[in-house]
């Protein structure tokens, strides 16, 4: 009788358990599973609110462009805001104008965007704007505090919005092609500032920032709105710096003010450059929103993560969710997809263990075989 040594497959089963770790740990940092886990983000997808019934609310779109910020704000009145409009890769242009198509204007419906707001001048928020004002009716933008050489050589910051020099210059292509074609469409342009306020079917806004012009940063020129709806309030903030929300902070402690966020747009897709402790003190986030792709930057960062969960504010990333649709209803009601709390259903270790628990049964499976294998090699004892 041949007698083989279970001690023979030790070596390939721990080779192979090994592989099926390394596999899967491989694959989750490749696409930022562990980083999200460990920074205990949201994972999950609930039914988002319908897009076609809008019984008077106010609708947020957070649209995933990757790495960038693209938003669509339709008012209780219906009328459109949009709120940057991600990059000029294919990948995100091709995601903001499928995403208008087929969830804000589908089929026949009149492509009016009655407001587009270029939060600040960098490409990953104004990157498809030329393709917005080539493909839509715009009829007002409120642009950026910086300007193309082109527009300071012959006087525009003067002339069409009285503003004094120094000015910031940005005079990349993408900031060209969008001066260029907006100065084509038409549309009325205004430039954001701090106590401007509009209604629009009973959702006010109100711009908060900048104040004043800077000349040394782009992200400090980021716009801070918010809008207000029947006691709900959404902040948008750009990629606003600290020492913005700090000149906010102080703007509104001046005048006797609170604001309390129940939607927070976070600043500079989750970067440790905004957000400050001060910030989410004052306004106390209920939801935060981090629009963010796959980078090389680290966003979001760990530390922004876990000051907002401090705060007890549910985190929702769109690399993560995807697109994210918030709803606040005509009686003050926020519906909200992807709104699963922090860790309570999944956790970095549970992952963990679901991956061990996979290759443990893959580990088992393999030793069933083999022992078939092995009985079936076995001589067959004669019958006497």
């Amino acid at each position: 009788m041949i007698k083989f040594k279970r001690k023979r497959f030790f070596i390939p089963r721990l080779m192979a358990f090994a592989l099926i770790v390394a596999a899967c740990g491989v694959g989750f940092i490749w696409n930022g599973v562990i980083t999200d886990f460990a920074n205990r983000q949201i994972f999950g997808n609930q039914s988002p609110p319908s897009d076609t019934t809008f019984a008077g609310g106010l609708d947020i779109h957070f649209i995933d462009v990757g790495q960038g910020d693209a938003v669509v704000i339709r008012f209780p009145n219906e009328q459109i805001m949009i709120v940057d409009a991600g990059t000029n890769t294919t990948a995100s242009r091709n995601a903001f104008s499928e995403y208008l198509q087929t969830h804000i204007f589908p089929g026949n419906t009149p492509r009016i965007v009655h407001y587009f707001v270029a939060t600040h001048s960098h490409a990953d928020h104004i990157g498809a704007a030329y393709y917005l004002l080539a493909n839509y009716q715009v009829n007002t933008v409120i642009r950026p505090l910086a300007f193309t050489q082109h527009e300071i050589n012959t006087n525009v910051p003067t002339t069409r919005f009285g503003l004094t020099p120094p000015f910031m210059v940005h005079n990349t292509q993408i900031m060209q092609n969008f001066v260029r074609r907006l100065d084509q469409s038409g549309a009325t342009v205004r430039v954001p500032y701090r106590g401007k306020t509009m209604t629009f079917g009973g959702a006010q806004v109100e711009f908060l920032s900048p104040n004043g012009h800077y000349f040394d940063a782009l992200n400090r020129l980021s716009t801070i709105f918010t809008i207000t709806f029947q006691g709900r309030t959404i902040m948008f903030t750009g990629d606003s710096y600290v020492a913005c929300e700090l000149v906010m902070l102080e703007f509104l402690a001046y005048h006797n003010r609170t604001i309390n966020v129940d939607i927070l747009d976070v600043s500079h897709h989750g970067s440790t450059t905004s957000t400050s402790l001060a910030l989410v003190n004052a306004i106390n986030p209920t939801y935060a929103i981090i629009q963010v792709g796959t980078n090389n930057f680290g966003h979001p960062h760990g530390a922004i993560i876990r000051r907002l969960e401090a705060a007890d504010a549910t985190v929702l990333t769109t690399r993560q969710v995807g697109d994210i649709h918030a709803r606040v209803s005509s009686t003050g009601v926020i519906e909200i997809n992807g709104a699963i709390a922090p860790g309570q259903w999944f956790s970095y270790w549970i992952l963990v263990a679901m991956t061990l628990a996979t290759a443990f049964a893959i580990l088992l499976a393999m030793d069933f075989i083999t022992k078939n294998q092995r009985n079936s090699r076995r001589p067959k004892q004669r019958k006497r």
